[in-house]
Parts: structure tokens; C-alpha cells; sequence
């Protein structure tokens, strides 16, 4: 199933924290997803990707400059080439298998967007926890349209799971 994904990554790299957060996830990726392609969505990082990131075979695409958490995700969205789509912070890591396999269980089963939980704890989790880590159909984005960047830092998930409520889409 992993080489029908893409995992879209936005990235915003302006501390020694951050770029290491994003290699722990890169590799926490590589490890439970080894199949899948992965995408960065640079937006406009101070310490740049290709001097701290471990790249490798991952797709790097650069803003140039800071255009927001919304622009990123969209980026990644358009370049995704894939039935599956996985918009996952890099800020994030996987910790084994059990997240993804749920995820597509319940897509199978019928949900359209499925936000997978922080395995940390419970707390964490929200009802609008968009766009932290979250499994769709790639043809989703078309039918419910993509992040309203109007929002720019703010709400751009909420907004967009009310478009998914309007669309009569289920999430899980």
C-alpha cells in the first residue's frame, strides 16, 4: 500500500530543534513507510534544507520565502502524484506500523479523512487537529477544494473541516 502514498512534510526550519525534529521524523517515515514518496515543502527555512535535512530520495520544494503553513500544505497537495496522501508535521514520528494500518482500515471502511492520534497521549488530540497527521484520497482535495490560505496562520483547519461537513465527507 506505501507505494500508492505520498507523505507531504511543510517544513519551516529557523532553529537546531526544528531541523532536528524533521530528521527524526524523516527517518521515523523511512522506517515505517519505506515504500512511500515523500515530499518537503520548504517555506522559506533560515537554516536551509539540503545543508541540515537528510534528503536522500525525499522531493524537496522551496517557497523561497515564508508563505505560510496553508501555501506548504497546498504545495504538497498539487505535487502529490499518488491515490493516498499523508500530511504528517515534522514535528512528528511515527512509532510503528499500528497508526497507518488503522488509518487505511477506516478509509476502506468508508471514512474519508482520517486523523491519526497522537501516540504520546490522548491530550493531545483535538476534534480540529487537522493537519498534524492526517490519511485522505489524494482526489479529495478536489472534491472539498484545498486550504483557504486566507487564514495564513490560523483556523485553516477549521475551515477546511467544515468544508468536509458540507461535503457530507466522514472523519474519523
Amino acid at each position: 500500500m506505501n507505494k500508492n502514498l505520498t507523505v507531504v512534510i511543510p517544513i519551516y526550519l529557523i532553529s537546531e530543534k526544528l531541523v532536528n525534529l524533521t530528521n527524526t521524523c524523516l527517518e521515523s517515515v523511512r522506517t515505517y513507510l519505506s515504500d512511500a514518496n515523500i515530499i518537503l515543502v520548504d517555506d522559506g527555512s533560515t537554516y536551509l534544507p539540503n545543508d541540515y535535512i537528510n534528503i536522500g530520495a525525499a522531493t524537496l520544494v522551496s517557497h523561497g520565502k515564508n508563505l505560510g503553513f496553508a501555501t506548504a500544505v497546498n504545495t504538497g497537495i498539487k505535487s502529490c502524484k499518488t491515490e493516498y496522501i499523508l500530511i504528517m508535521g515534522n514535528d512528528l514520528s511515527l512509532l510503528n506500523n499500528e497508526p497507518m494500518d488503522e488509518a487505511f482500515q477506516l478509509l476502506a471502511q468508508g471514512s474519508d479523512f482520517v486523523k491519526l492520534h497522537d501516540q504520546n497521549g490522548p491530550g493531545l488530540n483535538s476534534p480540529y487537529q487537522g493537519f498534524n497527521c492526517c490519511l485522505s484520497k489524494t482526489s479529495l482535495y478536489t472534491e472539498v477544494g484545498l486550504l483557504d490560505t486566507d487564514f495564513r496562520q490560523n483556523f485553516e483547519d477549521a475551515d477546511f473541516h467544515e468544508r468536509l461537513d458540507a461535503h457530507n465527507k466522514v472523519v474519523t
